[in-house]
């Protein structure tokens, strides 16, 4: 049996859902192109562009990443934000803290019917949760 939530919490849910699964993506492909670009004696001013930027994910990610544990933990209720935020932002600790907080949130839309893809709540399945639950689709 499916557990109900309103609308607005689990728009507010999947927002934040997604929006993790982009920064964790961001923060992958930073850490790739540092690795690749570390150790090279390419003295082009593009390459110097490319590992600043790089560098700078690196640096800017973890803050990222503790923003949408942050905002993704509260949505769905689970334990204390705070402490989901500064856990994901702990190196390759916030990994794990991270996937296990998406593993809590996909099992917290299961249990409310919303099917999860890839990269959150399948659009499709938002817009049924919201049609049975007497709201018109959102833009979103």
């Amino acid at each position: 049996m499916a557990e109900v939530a309103s609308v607005e919490k689990v728009r507010n849910a999947a927002r934040a859902f997604r929006f993790a699964n982009v920064v964790v993506g961001l923060a992958a492909l930073c850490w790739i192109v540092l690795g690749m670009t570390a150790g090279r004696r390419d003295e082009s001013a593009t390459a110097a562009y490319v590992a600043s930027v790089a560098v700078l994910g690196v640096v800017v990610t973890p803050l990222l990443l503790a923003l949408v544990a942050y905002r993704l933990s509260r949505s769905i209720e689970v334990g204390s934000p705070v402490l989901w935020a500064i856990g994901s932002a702990l190196g390759c600790v916030g990994v794990l803290v991270l996937l296990r907080l998406s593993n809590t949130a996909s099992k917290w839309f299961s249990r409310r019917g919303v099917k999860v893809g890839l990269l959150g709540p399948t659009p499709k399945s938002l817009a049924a949760f919201e049609a049975a639950h007497g709201q018109p689709p959102s833009g979103s």
